[in-house]
């Protein structure tokens, strides 16, 4: 390859960029890293995208290769047609297992690397709820393993499955940007009431039972308490005790509502063996979280009662009475959070092992 030549990347992303889950908040921040070094062109399972949504993220419609209809059961096959009329130096797989399996086979007759970027470990969510389909998503994963060249993984339990199996894995924990969400932090003074957040998408199984914790739970938590749904929640309840935010397309805005709570809480009840991204950007701002064991899977550097409430499903409520007007334990989980934030999932910091391992792969190309 020649120095002279700008690489072209290609980041593939199972979803339409647009609509906010964990995934696509993370392709974002692939995308702004890597389009500052490469060309990139953004390949999504989408008929089109949210025009409101390309202004605010500064990405050009040019720069993305929409594959629809949304949620397409062909997208695997009808990415051959792409990797045939376009060429890339290597293709960035976010979270992108099925692309992936067409990604490899055809990189053999263009002559492209392939990075796969490991945001959990499927086998194991899917093994919580099918055992046949386990089997399925470990054979896949497997199959991922040994043919990448590359693996960035962004917890450590994906890390030790992937590292067993090829010898360039990476363990790059998923970044907030620290000084977005630590600047304007609200300092938090005693209140009579306080508000709790839930965030969802609640539209998705563990994001549903999530809701379904709170409205069963309701009338258990303390009067003084109300509660604040962010995210698409099309089940609402009329109780002047919850108030709906809907879905908050702007950074800002969410940042806004995100800073105001006085704690978050994530009543996770299936482990999805990979970070939460509303967890760490509660924890960049400063605002504490409850949730469960299963909520905490993923988050290597999370320590219970140390930098965010953990307790069992069945205490959940009555440790959230306890601590949410305990402003001695509140203080301390806000800043050991922030500084945890800093320390181990800074962006500024994370980029540039993810630049790094784009370096290297496309060095022995």
């Amino acid at each position: 390859m020649e120095a002279c030549i700008t690489p072209r990347i290609a980041i593939s992303v199972i979803e339409d960029i647009s609509r906010t889950n964990g995934t696509t908040v993370r392709a974002r921040g692939i995308i702004k890293i890597l389009r500052k070094q490469y060309k990139i062109l953004i390949i999504e399972r989408a008929a089109s995208t949210d025009s409101r949504f390309l202004a605010s993220s500064k990405i050009n419609k040019n720069e993305i290769l929409f594959i629809g209809p949304r949620g397409t059961k062909l997208w695997s096959l009808k990415l051959i047609t792409t990797l045939v009329r376009n060429r890339f130096n290597c293709v960035y797989c976010v979270a992108d297992m099925f692309g992936f399996v067409t990604y490899f086979l055809l990189s053999r007759l263009f002559k492209y690397k392939v990075i796969f970027e490991a945001h959990a470990l499927a086998y194991k969510e899917i093994r919580q709820v099918s055992k046949v389909g386990a089997i399925f998503y470990l054979f896949l994963e497997t199959f991922i393993g040994k043919n990448a060249d590359a693996v960035i993984a962004l917890s450590g339990v994906a890390f030790r499955f992937y590292n067993r199996l090829n010898g360039n894995v990476f363990f790059v924990p998923v970044f907030v940007d620290d000084q977005l969400f630590r600047s304007g932090i609200v300092k938090q003074r005693k209140k009579m009431k306080k508000v709790v957040g839930l965030v969802g998408p609640f539209d998705i199984v563990p994001n549903k039972y999530q809701l379904d914790f709170l409205y069963s739970n309701l009338d258990r938590f303390d009067e003084r308490i109300r509660f604040k749904i962010i995210g698409k929640c099309d089940r609402r309840l009329s109780d002047g005790r919850i108030e709906y935010a809907g879905y908050v397309g702007s950074t800002e805005l969410y940042l806004r509502i995100l800073r105001q709570l006085d704690a978050l809480m994530v009543p996770a009840k299936i482990a999805t063996f990979g970070p939460k991204n509303k967890i760490l950007e509660a924890m960049a701002c400063g605002v504490p979280t409850f949730t469960t064991p299963e909520g905490i899977v993923g988050l290597d550097f999370a320590r219970p009662n140390e930098n965010i409430f953990v307790f069992e499903n069945d205490d959940l409520v009555t440790k959230v009475n306890e601590n949410l007007f305990n402003e001695n334990s509140l203080e301390k989980i806000r800043a050991n959070a922030r500084e945890t934030v800093k320390r181990s999932y800074s962006k500024r910091t994370l980029k540039a092992k993810i630049l790094q391992v784009l370096k290297g792969t496309l060095r022995d190309a």
